[in-house]
């Protein structure tokens, strides 16, 4: 598929964040019989719902599949174009000296199910994921069937070279999820006004949407998908997964001055940074 028909189908098909307002309503009528109970009641759902709250942020899902963050070699991939589909927009984001990949996505959206498995591959070129989950988008949403990628509601990453910001505003049903600070929300409304996803900024470079179709992957399981990324085989969504997680690793290195040397010293890393502003 060419650049530009990836372009037409991401413009013609992104949902926007605003669409998981609709869960949100209906979570407020949920919500609205709770006044007539009586105050013990009350006060009881109130702790529940406080337990349950802060349990969600810090307790994998019981239902979910554990996933190995193994995904095969660094290979030789390269992005069409210099930036693929990213815009240089401004300068670095950065926590501490540390650069950071921001993600904002839904679990519903088959673009952001695309675009996790070459965040996931890239970043663990720069440290570790010790909690993954396998996870897959809605089917039918945007014209897609189902695709497989990973869950990172719960997922942890930790790395002495990078951060990693993932945030899910909806779940599968579009029913809203996780919310942004302050700062997420400032540069959603700065780089994607009209708020669809996913939105990735790194380097200062933003990507809206998915650099390659989530057509490649729909109808395929996890494993299936795992296991050619392992052996680097030649369909065309390894290899657009591949290009892709270059050219993060190649944002990454650039923004932390070329650590660690086992993924930023590779040439074909090299020549993409080179290529970037």
């Amino acid at each position: 598929m060419t650049k530009k028909m990836i372009k037409e189908e991401r413009a013609a098909r992104r949902r926007p964040v605003q669409r998981a307002r609709p869960g949100q309503q209906a979570a407020q009528h949920r919500r609205a019989p709770i006044v007539r109970f009586g105050a013990g009641a009350l006060a009881l759902v109130v702790l529940l719902g406080i337990f349950l709250y802060y349990g969600r942020g810090t307790t994998p899902d019981s239902t979910a599949v554990a996933a190995s963050a193994s995904l095969g070699p660094l290979t030789a991939g390269r992005p069409a174009g210099s930036t693929g589909n990213y815009q240089h927009v401004s300068a670095p984001l950065l926590q501490g000296r540390k650069p950071v990949l921001l993600f904002i996505g839904a679990q519903y959206c088959p673009f952001c199910a695309a675009e996790r498995w070459s965040i996931v591959k890239a970043l663990a070129l720069f440290g570790t994921w010790p909690t993954l989950a396998v996870g897959h988008s809605t089917a039918g949403q945007s014209g897609f069937g189902d695709v497989p990628t990973f869950d990172l509601l719960h997922a942890t990453y930790r790395s002495p070279h990078a951060v990693f910001e993932g945030k899910d505003v909806a779940d599968g049903s579009g029913a809203a999820l996780q919310s942004l600070t302050p700062d997420e929300q400032s540069l959603l409304n700065r780089y994607d006004p009209t708020g669809s996803i996913p939105m990735i900024y790194v380097d200062g470079y933003v990507l809206l949407g998915s650099d390659y179709s989530p057509a490649e992957l729909q109808g395929r399981t996890f494993a299936e998908v795992q296991g050619q990324l392992q052996q680097n085989s030649g369909a065309t969504y390894v290899r657009d997964i591949n290009a892709e997680a270059n050219l993060l690793t190649a944002f990454l290195c650039k923004a932390d001055g070329n650590e660690p040397h086992a993924a930023c010293g590779s040439s074909v890393i090299q020549e993409i940074e080179q290529e970037l502003r």
